[in-house]
């Protein structure tokens, strides 16, 4: 499953300040696994406030199927 998920930055002035082919690096544990993922924003920089991120899910992931 393949969702947008949305994340607030610190105010609605703040903008993400990423460029084309960055990435945000997500950790996350349960159950005594530890995983990580690489996921690409799919927002600009003209949206202010937020940015949203773009995440394919994987039945056995540790931070993507949350």
């Amino acid at each position: 499953m393949t969702k947008v998920i949305t994340c607030q930055l610190p105010s609605e002035s703040h903008s993400m300040g990423m460029t084309v082919s960055s990435y945000v690096l997500v950790g996350g544990a349960e159950g005594g696994d530890v995983g990580s993922g690489a996921y690409t924003p799919v927002s600009t920089d003209d949206q202010l406030g937020y940015f949203e991120l773009l995440v394919k899910g994987y039945p056995d992931g540790v931070v993507s199927k949350h």
